[in-house]
């Protein structure tokens, strides 16, 4: 059995939402996740949810790779293959969260359903992603040292530029996870705007077959 954790991004407003993914995940994937709460409705989320992030990595199982979850994702019958097939194959990064069509017309197919982006500017949306764990922990090291100095401190816009840097590009797998259309997006009901971030809900996962998402009962 492929050795990941699964993390859950949320925020007091939404735990109901999380702890239904929680148990979602369990059904699918096998495995207990951990939720990251980033407490209270606030511009420091993204400081906020890297922090969360450093105090799981310092105090969680050593796990080799980390799925990184936000609270509204719904997911494939074969998530799970997907996700698992990834780790066997050695992909240091697999980005299931595809903003638009533009993302995949613009990526490299490597394989089936493995797709390989490498420019861009920012890549927002960071719904679904698969990384491995030291990877992550160089990341965090990073943002936590230089976050002051960024234009923009989001955790999908720094951490797609640090991947883009480190590895040249972003893997993408399509037609795996996708936000649920039934929650509200937390983007859309904050009562600021938040910096670097443009509408894409109109095109996000383009692929992702609805009808067939997975359900735990």
């Amino acid at each position: 059995m492929a050795n990941y954790e699964i993390w859950i991004r949320t925020f007091n407003d939404r735990l109901y939402h999380a702890k239904s993914l929680k148990e979602s995940c369990y059904h699918c994937f096998a495995k207990h996740a951990k939720l990251i709460n980033t407490k209270d409705k606030s511009r420091l989320y993204s400081e906020r949810f890297v922090f969360g992030l450093q105090s799981l990595l310092c105090q969680s199982e050593q796990t080799p790779y980390i799925l990184i979850l936000e609270d509204d994702m719904l997911f494939s019958k074969d998530a799970r293959q997907r996700v698992e097939s990834a780790i066997e194959s050695g992909y240091p990064l697999m980005w299931y969260s595809i903003p638009s069509k533009q993302a995949l017309d613009s990526a490299i197919k490597i394989t089936e359903p493995v797709y390989l982006l490498k420019n861009f500017k920012r890549f927002h949306y960071s719904g679904a992603i698969l990384v491995k764990r030291d990877l992550l922990k160089d990341y965090v090291t990073e943002y936590l040292l230089d976050c002051t100095s960024y234009e923009y401190r989001n955790f999908d816009i720094t951490f797609s530029s640090y991947i883009k840097r480190t590895l040249g590009g972003i893997f993408l797998t399509p037609k795996t996870f996708a936000t649920n259309p039934s929650i509200p997006s937390a983007i859309a009901s904050s009562d600021f705007e938040v910096e670097g971030r443009v509408d894409v809900s109109c095109g996000i996962d383009p692929l992702f077959e609805f009808e067939s998402a997975f359900e735990s009962t």
